[in-house]
C-alpha cells in the first residue's frame, strides 16, 4: 500500500508541481515587469542599508556599531519581497475580479508605483543618514535618520553621550593660549615682588 502511494507521488508529483508553477507563472505573466522593478528597488534599499551600517561603524567605532552584515537584514528583505509580491498579486486579483476593465485603471501598475516610491524613500533615508554631505543634511530635514537602527543605543542617548564626552575632553585638555597666559602672568608677578 505504501509502495503504491510512493510510486504515485513519483509519477505524478513532478507533473502536479510543474502544473502549479505554470499556473502561477501564467497568472503573474502580465505583472513580471512590476515584480522585477519592485524587486530591484528592494535590493538597492538593502545595499544602501549595508552601506549605512558601514558608515556608522566607520564614524563611531566598534563600541557603538559593528558594521557587519547580519542575516536578520536578509530576513527583512525576504519579508519585504513577500509583502511586495502579495500586494502585487492582490492588486492583480482586484483588477481581474472586481474592477473588470483594465483600460480604466491599471491597479497592479499603481501598486508597483506605490511600492517603488516607498522603497525610493527608504533608499534616500539610508543614503542621507550618517552622511556629512550638504544634500544629506537638507534631506534629513524631511526624511527619518536611520542611524539609530545601526547603533546599539538610541540616537538621542548617543548624542547626549557624545556631547558629554566632547565636553569632558575639552575641559581636560588645556588650551595653549591659556597656558601661555598663565605663564606670562606668573612671570609678571615674579618681576613685581
Amino acid at each position: 500500500m505504501i509502495q503504491n502511494i510512493m510510486n504515485f507521488c513519483r509519477a505524478y508529483g513532478a507533473k502536479c508541481l510543474g502544473g502549479l508553477f505554470g499556473g502561477i507563472l501564467a497568472l503573474w505573466m502580465d505583472n513580471i515587469p512590476f515584480i522585477m522593478t519592485c524587486t530591484a528597488f528592494v535590493l538597492v534599499d538593502f545595499i544602501t542599508a549595508i552601506k549605512l551600517a558601514r558608515r556608522v561603524h566607520k564614524k563611531y567605532g566598534d563600541d557603538i556599531a559593528d558594521g557587519k552584515f547580519k542575516s536578520r537584514g536578509l530576513g527583512g528583505v525576504v519579508k519585504t519581497l513577500g509583502r511586495v509580491y502579495t500586494f502585487i498579486l492582490l492588486s492583480l486579483a482586484l483588477q481581474k475580479h472586481v474592477m473588470g476593465d483594465p483600460t480604466l485603471i491599471n491597479v497592479p501598475a499603481i501598486m508597483g508605483c506605490v511600492i517603488c516610491g516607498w522603497q525610493f524613500a527608504s533608499i534616500l533615508e539610508n543614503s542621507a543618514s550618517c552622511n556629512g554631505a550638504p544634500w544629506a543634511r537638507i534631506a534629513l530635514m524631511i526624511l527619518a535618520d536611520k542611524t539609530e537602527r545601526h547603533v546599539h543605543i538610541s540616537l538621542e542617548d548617543f548624542r547626549r553621550l557624545r556631547k558629554t564626552m566632547d565636553d569632558n575632553i575639552l575641559n581636560y585638555i588645556p588650551n595653549e593660549r591659556e597656558n601661555n597666559r598663565e605663564s606670562d602672568v606668573s612671570n609678571d608677578m615674579d618681576g613685581q615682588v
